[in-house]
C-alpha cells in the first residue's frame, strides 16, 4: 500500500468513524453509558484519524501556491481537533453522573461541555474552511470539493459559536463525512506518484 492510499484511507475512515460515532451517541441519548462510551470512543478515534489524513493530504501539497494556507489550516484544526475531543470525556461524565442519580452534577459537566464544545467544533471548522482554501488556491483536488470544505466549514465555525445546538450545523457536521471520504476517493485516484 502506497502513501497516497494510506492518506486516502485515512480521510475516508477518520471520516466515516468520526460522523458514526457521533451520530450513534446522538441516537443513544444517554439511554447506556457503556454503549455512550463505545460510541464516543469511535468519534475520537475518528477525529484523531481524519486529522491525520489532512496533515498527509496537507503535506502531500509541498510548496505549492496553496500549502501555506493548508498548513495554517491543519494547526487550526488540530487545534480545534485537540479542544473538541474534551467534548466526549465530558459528556461520559454527565452520563455517568445521571445514571447515578446526580442530576445536579450532570447539568453542571453538561454546561461545561458545551461550553467547550463550541468553542472546540468553531476552531475545528475554521482550520476545516482554511484547508479548503488552500486546496483551492492550489488546485491540489477537485474544486468540487474544496469548495463545500470552505463553505461548509465557515458555517460551521459561525454556527457553533453563534447557536452550537442548532440543526443548522447538521449539514457542516455532515460535510465532516461526506467531504473527506470524497477527498481520499480522488487522493487515492490520483495518478501522482508517491
Amino acid at each position: 500500500m502506497n502513501v497516497r492510499t494510506q492518506i486516502g484511507l485515512m480521510l475516508i475512515i477518520g471520516g466515516v468513524l468520526n460522523f458514526g460515532g457521533w451520530g450513534a451517541s446522538a441516537a443513544l441519548e444517554d439511554t447506556s453509558v457503556g454503549l455512550t462510551k463505545l460510541s464516543l470512543s469511535i468519534a475520537t478515534l475518528g477525529m484523531l484519524i481524519l486529522a491525520a489524513g489532512f496533515y498527509g493530504l496537507v503535506d502531500s501539497m509541498d510548496k505549492g501556491s496553496g500549502a501555506l494556507y493548508a498548513k495554517t489550516g491543519l494547526v487550526i484544526f488540530v487545534i480545534g481537533t485537540a479542544v473538541a475531543i474534551i467534548e466526549p470525556a465530558l459528556i461520559i461524565g454527565a452520563a455517568e453522573a445521571n445514571a447515578a442519580g446526580n442530576p445536579a452534577l450532570e447539568k453542571t459537566i453538561d454546561a461545561i461541555q458545551m461550553a467547550i464544545a463550541s468553542a472546540g467544533v468553531g476552531i475545528y471548522f475554521l482550520g476545516f474552511a482554511i484547508i479548503g482554501v488552500g486546496i483551492l488556491m492550489q488546485k491540489h483536488l477537485n474544486t468540487l470539493i474544496a469548495g463545500p470544505m470552505v463553505v461548509m466549514g465557515l458555517f460551521g465555525a459561525f454556527m457553533s459559536i453563534y447557536d452550537y445546538e442548532s440543526l443548522l450545523l447538521l449539514p457542516s457536521y455532515a460535510s465532516t463525512l461526506f467531504l473527506p471520504l470524497a477527498t481520499g476517493i480522488v487522493f487515492i485516484r490520483s495518478r501522482v506518484e508517491s
